[in-house]
């Protein structure tokens, strides 16, 4: 009986003491827990890994601003269609799209036996007008004697005159063709009519083939010269009495990323355009970007005031739990230690566009702090979501 009675009572001390080694474990676990994570600390390779980048809080009119969107447009004397004033057959294409021409340089060559026609026309209206010229002046000499009679001077003058006027048409035809007037004077026929570059600019759509005919003044390249682009803007009646030529612009390419592009507005249209009450707005690019082309669509903010606030990138907030949070960088304990630190900071939003955020921090924050403003997530997950820095 003894012995049972002495099993049992040890059974009871170990069931004891592991009872409360268990509850030890569960305290710790539950310190660990609730441990609050006051910063965030990545090592130089962590930091490049983790594609974070730094940047400043921003001054930005989000206030006393007119939204507006548009597209981007080049002048019409910086953009040409060139088409062949007569149809032929394209014989050689020189440039491909996306080439950059330079004004008179050769695109193509045309041929058809109208142009032979029209030169071999100049080249023998040219004789008969020399012939004719000799004639004139010699009958102005017979006149001054009363040798011949005034008739016949009348009949020369009136043939020279017209020979005169056909051959200057004639000129002016062939100019059109951009052919070398005087190399057809002395007699050579050129068999092929090129088609030049009107303006400098880069080639948009090549609308022919080697082989094909194309019809009179149907286009057969686009030459657009990107870098007079502008932004057209359209504002409506109610905000246009807002706007006003000296203006800042800031404004987004609408599929192409939220980089800020800076601009002033040089003109307002003053008609309405087709079936709307916008006007256009037309804006000059500072710091112009060859990535510009024109057709593509902008949101804009036109700044009409001087109200700015502290803003940062979107990217740059986290949201978490119904708060929102920044996370600056903050300045090593030890000088010579490389680690990156950054400590979360709650802030209230406010305005938002253009790919940033009206900020209201809940502390003071130094003017010259460097926030994160890429790779946020990173940094949010070293934090445990949920506590509260003290």
């Amino acid at each position: 009986m003894k012995k049972y009675s002495y099993i049992a009572a040890l059974i009871f001390l170990v069931l004891l003491q592991y009872s409360c080694t268990q509850g030890q474990h569960e305290t710790v676990e539950n310190e660990e827990e609730n441990e609050v994570v006051t910063e965030a600390i990545f090592t130089p390779v962590q930091y490049k890994n983790a594609g974070i980048e730094l940047g400043h809080i921003e001054y930005k009119n989000l206030r006393n601003v007119v939204k507006s969107n548009g597209y981007l447009e080049v002048p019409p004397q910086n953009k040409a269609n060139v088409a062949p004033v007569m149809g032929g057959i394209i014989k050689e294409i020189y440039v491909l799209e996306g080439n950059y021409v330079k004004k008179g340089q050769l695109l193509a060559k045309m041929e058809h036996p109208d142009f032979i026609k029209l030169q071999e026309a100049y080249i023998k209206a040219l004789a008969d007008f020399d012939y004719l010229e000799k004639e004139y002046a010699r009958q102005k000499e017979l006149s001054v004697g009363n040798v011949n009679a005034e008739k016949i001077l009348q009949q020369t003058e009136s043939n020279y005159k017209a020979a005169r006027g056909q051959v200057h048409s004639l000129e002016a035809q062939l100019k059109m063709f951009s052919l070398d007037i005087e190399e057809i004077a002395n007699g050579h026929i050129i068999p092929f009519v090129p088609l030049n570059s009107p303006i400098n600019g880069y080639v948009g759509h090549i609308n022919a083939s080697i082989g094909t005919y194309t019809e009179p003044n149907q286009p057969i390249f686009d030459i657009v010269d990107n870098r007079k682009v502008h932004v057209d803007l359209m504002v409506y009646e109610k905000d246009i009495y807002k706007v006003k030529p000296g203006q800042k612009v800031d404004f987004v390419l609408t599929n192409q990323g939220s980089e800020i592009i800076k601009g002033k507005i040089f003109g307002i249209s003053k008609s309405f355009e087709d079936e709307t009450k916008a006007l256009v707005v037309h804006a000059n690019i500072m710091g112009k970007s060859p990535e510009l082309i024109p057709g593509m669509f902008v949101n804009a903010l036109i700044e009409t005031g001087s109200d700015s606030v502290p803003a940062v990138p979107v990217q740059a907030v986290i949201n978490e739990a119904g708060k929102e949070y920044i996370f600056i960088k903050a300045a090593n304990v030890e000088p010579s230690d490389e680690n990156i630190v950054f400590k979360r900071v709650e802030i209230k939003t406010g305005l938002e566009d253009l790919g940033y955020v009206e900020i209201l921090p809940l502390d003071n924050l130094p003017p010259d702090s460097e926030i994160a403003i890429k790779g946020t997530f990173y940094i949010h997950s070293v934090f445990k979501p949920g506590v509260d820095e003290e």
